[in-house]
């Protein structure tokens, strides 16, 4: 899938935390390494493609108000880069998530009651429950497994292949594939899947980089991933 069918890229989603933490589009651009008038025509465009704006000023407070997110804004930030023009633009899917325990050793990672493992690329405590999400568009197939520099590699069987709705053209399919005791979201272009034979049935090796599961709700100081 190219930049020009994204409603919203991984840029637009670390403008719009940035905003959050800082409420300041100026100050977010900033800290982002983007110009102001970069940081106001992505808002702008995220406008126009959400049907609304993702930003509001608002009013108050000890420095006479500050810039933060409406609903949309933060619908956005959850849904992330996967938040394409399909379904609905104006309702980003979120991404897939889980809560499960911080363990350093012998790789930082979190794991899940239910045994599933994310390796991660963020700090925290050893033995803290986090909330994490794995970035669909982040996740990539293969029909056998393969030495990679990606730390997380899930075995699974094909599930389903959803297509977008006809009036869609971005090209884009949703896999769902069984991994153990969960499903997985994989975002992929229709020729991916035409080129992999990809149908429900099928054995997949995924794989995604721990910098793709991202801690939900981290503390000040934390290392994102």
């Amino acid at each position: 899938m190219s930049q020009r069918d994204l409603v919203v890229t991984p840029l637009d989603v670390e403008l719009l935390v940035a905003v959050e933490r800082s409420g300041s589009v100026v100050a977010a651009a900033r800290s982002i390494g983007i110009s102001r008038d970069r940081a106001v025509y992505r808002l702008e465009r995220l406008r126009r493609r959400m049907s609304g704006p993702v930003v509001a000023a608002q009013r108050g407070g000890a420095d006479g108000g500050r810039t933060g997110l409406t609903r949309r804004g933060r619908s956005v930030v959850s849904g992330g880069s996967e938040a394409v023009a399909w379904p609905s633009p104006g309702r980003p899917p979120r991404h897939q998530g889980f809560v499960g325990t911080f363990r350093r050793d012998p790789e930082p990672r979190v794991v899940a009651r239910d045994g599933f493992a994310a390796a991660v690329a963020f700090a925290a405590r050893d033995g803290e429950r986090v909330a994490v999400r794995i970035d669909p568009e982040s996740i990539v197939v293969l029909l056998h497994p393969t030495r990679s520099s990606a730390r997380n590699a899930w075995e699974g069987t094909v599930e389903r292949v959803r297509a977008p709705p006809a009036r869609d053209r971005s090209g884009r399919r949703e896999l769902l594939v069984r991994v153990g005791p969960r499903r997985l979201t994989v975002a992929l272009t229709n020729e991916s899947v035409r080129a992999l034979r990809l149908v429900p049935g099928r054995r997949v090796t995924l794989l995604a980089k721990a910098t793709a599961v991202r801690r939900v709700g981290a503390t000040p100081g934390s290392r994102p991933g």
